[in-house]
């Protein structure tokens, strides 16, 4: 018997329909005890994992991104490395491969110029310096001979021998006319050796070579051969000796240490106008309240030939004080200065210095004692 509203073949079309549902996750069985429940019975409920398609839940490009991401890096072998590093540091080589190629070309061209400049001189009237304002002029070296240095330094021995031979006529000599042919002579010559020669004071010892010492100077227009000694009187010999006249002559006016007057008449009648010397300067401590060391620079001034000092002063950073400076420090590369040196300047007195023999430097007229 049958219920009302009941039947198999219904039953069984709904439970196909049920499991072919695809939204459906989970399947419920229910089993009944008996075919009439009461109202107070439990419902057996049981539930089972389903497995999902990722590609149907749109999840799969995000977890290969993220497992691609995670990646190992790929292995590099040391030669391959190698390769890599050189092509990395290729173009700093190519840049420094075009500088080179550059300062090539550069010396190439200068020394293509330094070649037509030997084979195309310039014209005559270009190494003359026509038409320039202040054309150069090459001083010859020692060794050439057309320099004037050249008789005193291409056999200093044959130099020391004739000038002493000049030197013992000069010294032997008795009078103004036996002296004249082994002087140094110029336009106002004569009229000084009237004035102020004087017959040498005791005869030179030249028994040996060795008696007596040379110094050449070169550095200066008019070089010359200074000789030291002494005399049989054990007086000095200081004479200097230039090259005039295809012979050696002895200097009279820088041996004679010529000047305007000597030390101790210009100590005894000092004088307001300017004075001419040839002395010896040297550095000196020695300052007056009214020249101070701040503003002037004191030289002690002495003499061959006589025991009379002198205390001269020149303005710092003046002209004649940076002369003064180069000529007793001599080399800047020299650290210290030279202890005295001879120059041929001009003093003056002036009112306003307090006390006795102090004199303002007011000109160096020459580097030593023999003018050009």
């Amino acid at each position: 018997m049958s219920k009302k509203g009941f039947s198999r073949k219904g039953e069984r079309r709904k439970n196909f329909s049920r499991s072919t549902r695809p939204e459906k996750i989970t399947r419920f069985s229910t089993r009944f005890a008996d075919a009439s429940l009461t109202s107070n019975s439990a419902v057996e409920v049981s539930c089972e994992p389903i497995k999902l398609d990722v590609n149907k839940l749109g999840q799969y490009k995000d977890i290969a991104h993220s497992e691609s991401a995670a990646a190992p890096e790929p292995y590099i072998s040391p030669r391959q490395r190698l390769v890599l590093e050189y092509e990395w540091g290729a173009s700093p080589s190519r840049k420094m491969s075009r500088l080179n190629s550059y300062a090539l070309g550069a010396i190439i061209i200068i020394l293509f110029g330094l070649i037509f400049l030997v084979n195309h001189p310039l014209s005559k009237s270009d190494a003359e310096g026509e038409g320039l304002v202040n054309p150069w002029k090459v001083a010859p070296d020692d060794d050439d001979p057309s320099s004037p240095a050249y008789v005193f330094v291409s056999n200093p021995y044959k130099a020391k021998l004739e000038c002493i031979e000049a030197f013992k006529k000069f010294a032997a000599a008795k009078n103004i006319a036996a002296v004249l042919p082994h002087i140094r002579q110029g336009e106002s010559t004569q009229a000084l050796l009237a004035k102020r020669w004087k017959p040498w004071p005791s005869p030179p010892d030249l028994s040996s070579l060795d008696l007596c010492t040379e110094e050449i100077e070169t550095d200066i227009k008019r070089p010359f051969l200074w000789l030291t000694g002494t005399n049989q009187d054990q007086s000095a010999i200081h004479c200097f000796f230039v090259h005039q006249d295809n012979r050696f002559v002895v200097d009279w006016e820088a041996t004679s240490q010529l000047g305007d007057t000597s030390l101790s008449t210009l100590s005894q009648f000092p004088t307001e106008s300017e004075i001419t010397l040839r002395i010896t300067l040297a550095e000196s401590p020695y300052y007056l309240p009214t020249l101070s060391e701040k503003d002037y620079e004191s030289y002690k001034i002495t003499s061959f030939h006589e025991d009379t000092i002198l205390w001269g002063y020149a303005a710092r950073n003046s002209p004649v004080h940076q002369k003064i400076t180069a000529l007793l420090r001599g080399d800047a590369f020299l650290v210290e200065s030279v202890p005295a040196a001879r120059a041929t300047i001009k003093l003056k007195r002036i009112d306003s210095i307090a006390g006795k023999n102090r004199f303002f430097i007011t000109e160096m007229l020459h580097k030593d004692w023999v003018m050009p």
